[in-house]
């Protein structure tokens, strides 16, 4: 389950308060709200263990009681989740391994640090991306693209990688081999660099217990430089053992081996071109090869593929992927064939093709197959439906295909957010639950909501709503033909919450019109503007 090997040039990645970081990936409704995440810190049962800029701009700290910290601030306040932050940040080193097969949180050996780093052995890869500079930019916009800000330090081993990429200031960086801001970004160091910039880290940065720590600064130690002019030979008696340990770690005098992390078994293959091509017929059957190496194993566990990616490397650019992302399990190779060509279809090659690299990140349990003499149509119905999404993200793209996820705001354009579609679908279930009052609600929705309101260009007329005061427009134009209202229902209040910005308040109303179309339009409380917001079907 678990593979090692020895650092030769590391790099790692540090994702700065990641629990918030992950928590706002997975509900981004969150990011305009101050968030805090709490939880046990000494004796206090609930302390504020991590927090976004929102909760800090209004006087909330890291380590703050709870009962402190609510006088502070009005927003989402949540138990810290460790266990669901480490499963995240392993899934996320499965994922990077299309960088380097050995990618962990840790190394083999557990000392004291956060759960928020990734570790990737690059020594023998980073040629295939053209160079470390190269690879290290793709890295970034590789974490860009899923949603997350990361600090990454490539150097000579992962102790120094890490003390970097933790402890040091982005302005003591050379900005002219820094990729990127200072929110995210990433740098290669050379062993002079290194040891320049590591004497200057503060004694944390060695990873030590805090006592030994307190104990250094009571001395007036407070760098790395000054614990280096220390005697060795006194240090184990006076701090113990660790501090010499870690010293020579930092100096790359001693190495240790990364923790692979992996589901169960890393599923990838790599194979170099004997003779470089641009052949694509050439590169489909090396890749046809390579799943026919790595779909046996897979069926023999009853399991098929969820997620595939395949690379191709040429000298001259950037590696060219192609990647899926399946709704169910899949064994066939014709299938996943099929679905690569799709996108194959559109690639252009940068140049000759000398390496091939097939990784299977994510398999799951294939559900197994009932021989019945008639079909269950329930079945077909959902395969079919799972081939059309496969075949729509593959020639979409993944991130094309979404689903959308209901929200609990006021405002309906806020209701619902968009969510890239999940890799399994679940199969439909019967209820003969009645219908909510919730659900009753969303069904007075029009069918087609607009993204953002139109201003509606509405005549002086008006239409009284019988036995009502309330009135609308007696004519208006939507999508550039004039309409004219015969029938109208409301109004129906909705408001916006406080803590959100601007307090938005409209009377939306119904409207039925002689051409027999149902509109949703609306009034702005304050300003009187009225605006269309959406189509009844």
């Amino acid at each position: 389950m678990k593979e090692s090997t020895t650092e030769k040039r590391v790099l790692c990645l540090q994702l700065p308060n990641w629990p918030i970081q992950r928590l706002l990936r997975e509900q981004p409704e969150l990011r305009h709200q101050p968030v805090v995440l709490y939880g046990k810190l000494g004796r206090q049962p609930r302390c504020v263990w991590a927090c976004n800029e929102l909760a800090l701009a209004q006087g909330v700290r890291l380590g703050m009681p709870m009962v402190e910290a609510k006088r502070r601030f009005d927003g989402f306040q949540q138990a810290i989740d460790q266990a669901a932050d480490l499963a995240a940040l392993e899934q996320l080193a499965v994922q990077c391994q299309r960088f380097s097969p050995y990618c962990g949180v840790r190394p083999a050996n557990p000392h004291r640090w956060g759960l928020d780093t990734l570790l990737l052995d690059i020594a023998k890869t980073a040629k295939f991306f053209g160079g470390e500079t190269s690879l290290l930019q793709q890295v970034r916009d590789y974490f860009q693209q899923q949603g997350f800000y990361v600090r990454g330090v490539a150097a000579g081993n992962w102790a120094t990688a890490w003390g970097l990429a933790v402890h040091v200031a982005y302005a003591a960086l050379d900005q002219d081999q820094v990729a990127g801001d200072e929110h995210s970004w990433t740098i290669a160091l050379t062993p002079t660099t290194e040891k320049s910039l590591i004497a200057a880290l503060p004694v944390a940065a060695l990873r030590v217990a805090e006592d030994t720590c307190q104990k250094l600064r009571e001395l007036g130690i407070e760098t790395i430089a000054q614990v280096q002019q220390l005697p060795a030979a006194s240090l184990p008696a006076r701090f113990g053992p660790e501090l010499n340990v870690r010293l020579s770690e930092i100096a790359g005098q001693t190495s240790e081996k990364i923790e692979v992390c992996a589901a169960a078994t890393t599923y990838h293959q790599w194979r170099n071109l004997e003779f470089p091509t641009v052949d694509l017929e050439v590169l489909q059957h090396h890749v046809r090869n390579l799943l026919e190496e790595l779909l046996p194993p897979i069926a023999a566990k009853q399991s098929g593929v969820m997620s595939l990616l395949c690379q191709w490397f040429s000298a001259e650019a950037p590696p060219l992927e192609t990647s899926l992302r399946l709704v169910q399990p899949v064994q066939s190779i014709d299938y996943l064939m099929q679905l690569l060509q799709l996108q194959w279809e559109r690639v252009q090659l940068p140049g000759e093709i000398n390496a091939v690299h097939v990784l299977i990140p994510a398999i799951a349990v294939d559900k197994p197959k009932q021989q019945w003499l008639f079909e269950d149509s329930e079945d077909t119905c959902l395969r079919n439906r799972s081939s059309l999404l496969d075949r729509l993200s593959s020639r979409l793209g993944a991130d094309r295909v979404v689903q959308l996820r209901w929200q609990a705001q006021a405002l309906p354009e806020r209701q619902f957010v968009p969510r890239v579609r999940c890799l399994r679908q679940a199969k439909p279930t019967k209820t003969d639950k009645p219908l909510s009052a919730h659900s009753l609600r969303l069904l007075e929705r029009p069918t087609r909501l607009y993204i953002e309101p139109q201003p509606l260009k509405a005549s002086v007329e008006r239409f009284l709503i019988p036995d009502s005061r309330f009135w609308v427009p007696a004519k208006f134009q939507a999508n550039g033909r004039p309409q004219t209202v015969q029938q109208a229902v409301g109004p129906e209040r909705i408001e916006s919450q406080w803590w959100e910005g601007r307090w938005v308040r409209r009377d939306y109303y119904r409207i039925h019109t002689e051409t027999s179309q149902r509109f949703w339009i609306y009034q702005e409380i304050g300003t009187g503007r009225w605006w269309l917001h959406g189509e009844f079907a």
